[in-house]
C-alpha cells in the first residue's frame, strides 16, 4: 500500500473518531466469556479513549480482571459500506492521581455530553457508583473494501497510525 493511501486512511479514521460520539467496547472475563458494550466516549490528542461506566457493569468487572479490550468506532448506515476504526487496547480504571486530567478530557474533549458537564473527581471515588476508564490503543485499523479478481467485494482491515 502506498504511503499516501496510509495517510488518507489515517485521516479518515481520525475524522470518524471526531464525528462519532459512541463506540462499542469489547471485553472478556478471565474465562474468555466475551461482552460488548456501546458507550459514549471522548478522547485526547493521542486518541486515548476516556469513558465512564458503572463500577458494577459487566464490562467494568471484566476490565478489572482483564485489561485487554477492543473498541470499534463505526458509521453504520443503510446502503453505504460500513466505515470503521478498530482499536486494540489496554483499558482500565483511571488511577486516582490522574482522575482530574482524565475527567477534563471526558468533559471537554471534542465530544460534549450535557449530563457530564457538572461531574467532579469526587463523583468517581469511594462508594460512588461511577468510575472513569481509559483505553490506550497499541494497534489501530480501518476497515476498507476491495474487489477481488472474481468480482466479490470483501472487507479488508488495514493497520494505520492514528498519532
Amino acid at each position: 500500500m502506498s504511503c499516501v493511501r496510509c495517510h488518507l486512511e489515517a485521516d479518515q479514521a481520525r475524522e470518524l473518531i471526531h464525528d462519532i460520539r459512541f463506540c462499542v467496547l469489547s471485553t472478556s472475563a478471565l474465562d474468555g466469556q466475551p461482552w460488548v458494550s456501546p458507550l459514549f466516549f471522548n478522547y485526547d490528542p493521542d486518541y486515548r479513549i476516556v469513558f465512564e461506566s458503572a463500577r458494577d457493569a459487566r464490562h467494568s468487572q471484566n476490565l478489572a480482571s482483564n485489561p485487554r479490550a477492543a473498541i470499534v468506532v463505526a458509521r453504520m448506515l443503510a446502503r453505504i459500506p460500513i466505515v470503521g476504526v478498530y482499536l486494540e487496547c489496554e483499558a482500565r480504571e483511571v488511577p486516582v492521581d490522574r482522575l482530574e486530567e482524565a475527567l477534563e478530557v471526558f468533559k471537554n474533549g471534542p465530544h460534549r455530553k450535557q449530563e457530564s458537564a457538572g461531574r467532579k473527581v469526587s463523583d468517581y471515588l469511594d462508594d460512588k457508583p461511577l468510575r472513569l476508564y481509559e483505553a490506550v490503543h497499541h494497534k489501530s485499523y480501518i476497515l476498507t473494501q476491495i474487489k477481488t479478481l472474481e468480482g466479490y467485494t470483501i472487507d479488508q482491515r488495514v493497520e494505520i497510525d492514528l498519532t
